[in-house]
């Protein structure tokens, strides 16, 4: 069977491409959202609301930003060395690493810049901490590692 592979530079273009919309789009919702929130019309599903978080998933260790900014770049820098001597990985593999590199990046340019992460995605339909496309690319990430891994054990 051909597997499909993905290159070191492939994987880290991914990243930065998932690190620079995760920025901008933070850049948009601070630069829109100075006034009020803006309830987005979708069935009052969901809004996009600003929240300054100094914790990492779900509140856990809030006003821990030092130590969470350093644990992004100890994250950052490992899967950077794995990924340089691994190379190349099967595609869903290494789409998953890049979208956990890029999630990484994101969030952790946030601790080490404001201080704090900048979460504006708010699901109204349900009780569901408010989160960002830095999120969205890690979650991501952990389904297609944890696919890899149940196709890999087949």
């Amino acid at each position: 069977m051909n597997k499909q592979l993905i290159t070191f530079k492939s994987i880290i273009l991914i990243a930065v491409i998932i690190a620079t919309i995760d920025q901008y789009t933070k850049y948009l919702i601070i630069e829109k959202l100075k006034i009020s929130n803006i309830p987005v019309n979708l069935a009052y599903i969901f809004q996009l609301r600003l929240v300054k978080n100094t914790g990492a998933a779900f509140n856990l260790l809030s006003n821990n930003t030092t130590f969470l900014s350093f644990l992004s770049l100890i994250v950052g820098i490992s899967i950077i060395f794995w990924l340089w001597y691994n190379q190349p990985l099967i595609l869903i593999r290494g789409l998953g690493m890049g979208f956990l590199l890029g999630g990484t990046i994101g969030n952790g340019l946030d601790r080490f810049r404001l201080g704090f992460v900048i979460d504006f995605i708010e699901i109204k339909a349900i009780n569901f901490p408010i989160f960002n496309l830095a999120d969205i690319s890690i979650n991501l990430a952990i389904f297609l590692l944890l696919l890899d891994n149940l196709r890999s054990k087949k």
